[in-house]
């Protein structure tokens, strides 16, 4: 009988399981093609354009406008940004479904299996997390991959024009002939340049994008010289020398700090190493602490401290070039 109960709750929750994700595969195949025209309009809209838009959506019906605001929150514009960043043709809608889904699933199976619930609202808190996590690692990774292969861009961009090419000639030149994250941006900046953009602004979203001030720098090169006029393969040569040196600056920083970073890990992991090395010699040695208020109330304590030791020894050992 109780393998019987265990095989139609374990039925129940699989069945459980699939229907959520039937849903939420149902809700991305029909906001995907709308996410994507979404995401090539926001490529190569200009200001003026963006300023209508806003106008528009003002007139929406409520709840056309209320997404649309919702989207708008700073917060979720930060995320928003991060998915771009991370060159993923998502919206912060499906990211929001995808921590639900995975926030309330660890409580409907532990509650089905008969064990505590509060043991699944961790567990649902803490997979909840990973998504925002693999985002941000993903973003960053990409920006920092941009940022490294920019000034071969740059390079690049000097060569063709020294050589009598026009600046359109020198984009397209980058977006065919340099690897991914930064050819693809370029490819980009091509394309708002058709449109009839200048070079500084078909810049400044790549600048807002990545959050790069190395491309800034070069997009306040470019704006100089379309003000003042003169060489701009020049301009963008002793521009790229800059770049060359504060990269070079960050990965001699970063190596001068490797062992303060290396210590911040050690001491994240020690604890749980130690945990884990007491539970194996003597098991039932740390039950009190999930099992008792005051454990608890310790266990917690640990853990908001442990997190916020690491954050600081990751603080100390990060300087800004």
């Amino acid at each position: 009988m109780h393998s019987l109960n265990f095989a139609t709750t374990a039925g129940a929750l699989g069945l459980f399981v699939i229907s959520i994700g039937m849903a939420v595969t149902f809700l991305w195949a029909k906001q995907r093609e709308r996410v994507l025209i979404k995401n090539r309009l926001s490529t190569i809209i200009s200001p003026p354009v963006r300023a209508l838009a806003i106008a528009a959506r003002n007139t929406q019906v409520p709840e056309q406008k209320f997404f649309a605001d919702f989207n708008a929150t700073p917060k979720l514009a930060f995320v928003e940004r991060l998915i771009e960043r991370a060159g993923l043709n998502y919206s912060v809608i499906h990211l929001l479904k995808l921590e639900g889904v995975i926030l309330i699933a660890p409580p409907v199976i532990f509650f089905g299996l008969g064990m505590p619930l509060e043991y699944g609202v961790l567990t649902g808190l803490a997979l909840a997390a990973v998504p925002g996590f693999v985002l941000f690692n993903m973003a960053e990774n990409r920006r920092i991959k941009f940022t490294e292969q920019l000034p071969d861009a740059i390079d690049l961009m000097v060569s063709v024009l020294r050589s009598g090419l026009s600046v359109l000639q020198a984009v397209k030149s980058v977006a065919e002939e340099s690897p991914a994250p930064c050819g693809a941006e370029f490819a980009e900046v091509l394309h708002r340049l058709n449109l009839g953009q200048p070079l500084p602004d078909a810049l400044a979203y790549s600048v807002d994008r990545f959050g790069s001030f190395e491309l800034d720098l070069v997009r306040r090169a470019t704006a100089i010289q379309l003000e003042v006029g003169g060489s701009l393969g020049e301009l963008l040569d002793k521009t790229n020398s800059t770049l060359r040196q504060r990269l070079k600056l960050k990965r001699h920083v970063r190596v001068l700090t490797a062992q303060s970073r290396l210590s911040g890990v050690i001491i994240g992991l020690m604890p749980f190493f130690i945990a884990g090395m007491f539970e194996y010699m003597r098991p039932g040695y740390l039950t009190p602490l999930v099992t008792t208020g005051l454990g608890k109330i310790f266990l917690g304590s640990a853990i908001a401290l442990q997190i916020l030791g690491v954050y600081l020894v990751n603080k100390l050992s990060t300087f800004k070039v």
